[in-house]
C-alpha cells in the first residue's frame, strides 16, 4: 500500500522573501491489526535547505493495536529543514491490514494556521478527462482557504479551477500547471480567483 500526505517545514516564502512563519509536520500512524507493521516514509517535493547526509527514507514499526506519532517529521527524521511537498508512506501491511495515516502541517508559533489531511492513494487521484468537486469551502474574515495540488506523475500536469458561489454561479476560471513530482500550494484568492471583497461560502470544480 502506498499513500501520500502534504508536508512542510521551515520558513514559508512569498514573493522571494522569507516570512517569519515557521511550519512543521506531524504524521500519525495507526495500526488496528493484530500484528506489527513496518512503515517506510520518504519525502517528495521542494527542498530549500537540508541537513547534511539527510536520509532518503526512514522506516518505523507500528505495534499491533497501537499508534505512533512522528513530530516535526521532516526536520527531525528526514532532514528537510525548509521545503514543501508530500510525504509518501509505504507499507506491506500485515494479515491484509494496512496502517491508517494522518498528516498535520501547522505554524509552529501558535498552531493557528495549517491543515490536517488523510492519506490519499494513487487510485484517488484525478486523471485526464476527469472532474472533482470541493464543496462547502469558506473565505471571509474568520476563515481562509489554502489549496494543495500534487503531481506524482512523470510529466507536467495542467488543470482548470472553476470557482463557484454557494448558489452555483461561476466566479472565476483559473489555469494551473504543476511540474512532475512537485506540489503547488495557493491561497483561495491567489490570481484574483476570489475578489478581495468576496466573503462567504464557495465551491471549487477542478477539471484535468
Amino acid at each position: 500500500s502506498i499513500v501520500a500526505v502534504p508536508g512542510g517545514a521551515g520558513a514559508n516564502k512569498a514573493n522571494g522573501k522569507a516570512s517569519k512563519t515557521e511550519w512543521a509536520t506531524v504524521v500519525l500512524l495507526v495500526n488496528l491489526g493484530d500484528d506489527d507493521v513496518s512503515v517506510t516514509l520518504r519525502y517528495v517535493g521542494t527542498v530549500v535547505k537540508a541537513a547534511r547526509n539527510r536520509p532518503a527514507s526512514i522506516t518505523q514499526v507500528v505495534h499491533a493495536d497501537d499508534s505512533l506519532r512522528l513530530a516535526d517529521v521532516l526536520r527531525a527524521r528526514l532532514g528537510v529543514l525548509e521545503g514543501n511537498g508530500m510525504l509518501v508512506v509505504e507499507s506491506a501491511g500485515a494479515g491484509g491490514v494496512f496502517p491508517l495515516v494522518l498528516g498535520e502541517t501547522y505554524n509552529v508559533k501558535n498552531r493557528r494556521f495549517g491543515q490536517t489531511a488523510g492519506a490519499q492513494t494513487d487510485g484517488q487521484l484525478i486523471h485526464a478527462g476527469q472532474t472533482r468537486l470541493l464543496l462547502g469551502l469558506r473565505e471571509d474574515g474568520l476563515y481562509r482557504g489554502a489549496l494543495s495540488f500534487y503531481n506524482p506523475g512523470g510529466a507536467t500536469a495542467k488543470a482548470e479551477l472553476v470557482y463557484r458561489s454557494a448558489a452555483g454561479a461561476v466566479l472565476s476560471r483559473i489555469k494551473i500547471s504543476v511540474n512532475a513530482g512537485q506540489l503547488l500550494q495557493r491561497g483561495a484568492r491567489d490570481g484574483n480567483a476570489l475578489k478581495e471583497s468576496y466573503s462567504g461560502l464557495f465551491s471549487l470544480e477542478r477539471n484535468v
